[in-house]
């Protein structure tokens, strides 16, 4: 029996250690700009976009750790910070939560900046304006004006923009993390818009929101309020490269004292299409079939057919049957046939030999079932790379 070791991949939760996270060079140094001009007053609120599943939620946690006086992704992608030695951000994390309205959210951020940051917990918040603390009746919780809770919001928000000042901290930072769970057709973008705007004209300069959400909800939000996009710093995180990929791979790989061969580090790379999920997950899971310490392909294929039957049989299972029956299933199992990552409209055509004008709509619906997305004009691609790769060993449903 091997010997265990502590797994260096971690494909189930956001990357918390900064020694672990690799790329993203570009962002990160536009995350510090952020927050250096913050800290001197000039205040840019952001937002980390992306696909799901492209790493938005470890780069808000490094984004946290950074504004809160660690060092040490700064130093390992050696960025100017403009002389800070470190910065010097309090900050709160935001849960996100379906149907929560504009009171409830702006309620819930007063009462977590009281109860989790210690230099707030004296001031005397009114809650009870967003419906905190007090026991309402059905019929009596009537929603307020947006304009009315932008107002009280940010009056109670002058206090905290005040002691933040007495302190001496570089400013007061509300993350929030998967902003697409909340429903952004209804008051939310409103709420933030006029915030953002009215913390500007209050000259409460050392208060930023800091987002992370798929590229569609921030859409959403843009349709309603274009300026949204000028008072938002957008951050816009792209497929990880071959390169940052093998950075992953090799200190991991390093970490537990393994050796691997070039082969693997590309069929990984190939294989995960460009996300951190599946690199975390191939490279946590083909270790456990190293040969006496070394990673080769026999050892990658082992790690496949361990997640494709274990790991995440269900979850894929699922997604084959959410897609869909009759031509559903053979478009599917056309783009899982092709060796490249996004399958140009043509090569479906001649493995169903069927014009495009007989499955538009299939291609359509699979698209809105997160099954598939779209690449380009004419091309599509698997939203979980690893789909391609079920299909390949059980087939689809006939």
């Amino acid at each position: 029996m091997s010997k265990r070791i502590i797994n260096p991949f971690t494909p189930q939760k956001p990357i918390d250690n900064p020694e672990y996270f690799f790329g993203r060079n570009n962002e990160v140094d536009s995350i510090i700009d952020v927050l250096y001009q913050t800290a001197h007053e000039n205040p840019e609120h952001a937002i980390i976009t992306g696909d799901r599943g492209i790493g938005k939620s470890s780069l808000l946690v490094q984004t946290k750790r950074i504004a809160e006086g660690d060092t040490t992704l700064i130093e390992k992608f050696d960025i100017d910070t403009g002389g800070i030695d470190n910065f010097n951000f309090k900050s709160i994390w935001i849960d996100t939560v379906e149907n929560q309205s504009a009171e409830e959210v702006a309620g819930y951020i007063l009462s977590n900046l009281k109860r989790s940051i210690t230099i707030l917990s004296k001031i005397d918040f009114s809650l009870d304006l967003f419906g905190v603390q007090i026991a309402k009746k059905e019929e009596e919780a009537k929603a307020k004006p947006i304009n009315e809770v932008v107002g009280n919001f940010v009056q109670e928000m002058k206090k905290v923009s005040k002691k933040v000042m007495e302190e001496k901290l570089d400013g007061i930072i509300i993350f929030i993390d998967e902003i697409d769970r909340m429903d952004m057709t209804k008051d939310l973008p409103t709420f933030f818009k006029l915030v953002t705007e009215s913390f500007s004209r209050n000259h409460i300069n050392n208060i930023i929101f800091f987002f992370a959400g798929i590229s569609g909800a921030v859409q959403k939000m843009k349709e309603i309020h274009p300026s949204i996009s000028r008072t938002f710093k957008d951050i816009v995180l792209h497929k990880l490269n071959q390169s940052e990929i093998e950075l992953i791979l090799i200190n991991g790989f390093d970490k537990v004292g393994f050796t691997y061969s070039d082969d693997v580090l590309n069929r990984i790379g190939y294989m995960s299409a460009g996300f951190p999920e599946p690199v975390h997950l191939l490279g946590g899971t083909i270790i456990k079939y190293s040969d006496n310490n070394n990673l080769n392909m026999n050892s990658l294929t082992k790690g496949i057919e361990d997640i494709i039957q274990n790991k995440k049989n269900n979850e894929l299972k699922n997604l084959l049957e959410e897609a869909g029956s009759g031509k559903y299933q053979q478009i599917l199992k056309a783009m899982a046939s092709n060796e490249n990552i996004n399958v140009p409209l043509g090569y479906i055509d001649n493995y169903l030999g069927i014009k495009q004008s007989e499955y538009s709509m299939n291609i359509n619906k699979l698209c809105e079932r997160n099954i598939i997305k779209k690449y380009s004009r004419g091309i599509y691609s698997f939203v979980d790379p690893l789909l391609k790769e079920y299909i390949k060993i059980f087939g689809v449903l006939e």
